[in-house]
């Protein structure tokens, strides 16, 4: 079955909440999806009636403390240096996705929408927009109005960067995303030069919320996942529904992706 079929309108993309989850078991998840979404999509129409949908999907999560770097950097920082993040109590990981050294942790909705470009008709600095369109509607109905930059990606409140994007694609399926700062810990950000930009500072909810004095609901991340599916299905028009509903096998806690994951 076509789970898009009766989608005139606009394109049915499934979203699965994660909670907490370590950073290498999210990057191995979202590894199998892109897998699995790219030989889907290689199927002849014929082919494609007789095998499991694979939906364009969106994830949502938290991570322990982790510090990733991504391919700008990757070979240019020392062992000593990773050593030291470490013993900080964070995990380091290095990933291939655009842009260098950021911050995962507890308080910071992190998104990876695993989807087919070419399905939503965009091309890879469309996505980008879109993805920080759908964050900055997000920061405005938190009443903390954001911007964006045309030196550097990510939304930014001022001089102070309050979600890092970070994406790569392959043969037209996107992987990893952003990281907003919701009740972020921000002192983690003080070991390291945030997106290798200096002069530079960061962010979050709780901080401007504090600062602005305003009277919305608290910025939990829970809060914010419910406000932020809103704004994604918006700005991309698209239909959210839970991942459970449309795809079952695919969620991180069904049977067939436990088996594959142990594979990997």
């Amino acid at each position: 079955m076509n789970i898009q079929s009766s989608q005139k309108l606009t394109k049915l993309i499934g979203y699965q909440y994660l909670g907490t989850i370590p950073y290498r078991r999210s990057l191995e998840y979202q590894n199998i999806l892109v897998k699995k979404r790219q030989i889907f999509d290689a199927l002849s129409e014929d082919e494609k009636k007789n095998t499991k949908e694979i939906p364009d999907i969106l994830l949502l999560l938290q991570h322990p403390p982790t510090y990733t770097n991504g391919v700008r950097n990757n070979y240019n920082v020392a062992t000593e240096e990773m050593d030291r993040l470490k013993s900080l109590g964070a995990d380091y990981v290095a990933i291939r996705r655009g842009g260098e050294i950021t911050y995962h942790g507890p308080g910071q909705l992190v998104g990876y929408p695993i989807i087919n470009l070419r399905n939503h008709g965009l091309g890879l600095r469309d996505y980008v927009h879109r993805l920080q369109d759908s964050i900055l509607d997000t920061c405005s109905k938190f009443d903390v109005p954001c911007s964006t930059s045309s030196e550097n990606i990510g939304v930014w409140r001022g001089n102070k960067k309050i979600a890092a994007l970070g994406v790569h694609h392959q043969r037209y399926v996107t992987s990893h995303g952003f990281a907003l700062n919701c009740t972020t810990d921000l002192k983690w950000f003080d070991h390291i030069i945030p997106c290798g930009l200096k002069n530079k500072g960061v962010t979050s909810f709780m901080h401007e919320k504090g600062t602005v004095g305003q009277t919305n609901p608290e910025p939990s991340v829970e809060t914010v996942v419910e406000a932020y599916r809103d704004s994604f299905s918006k700005i991309f028009n698209v239909q959210l529904k839970p991942l459970h509903e449309i795809a079952p096998y695919l969620c991180l806690e069904s049977q067939e992706m436990q088996n594959e994951l142990i594979e990997t």
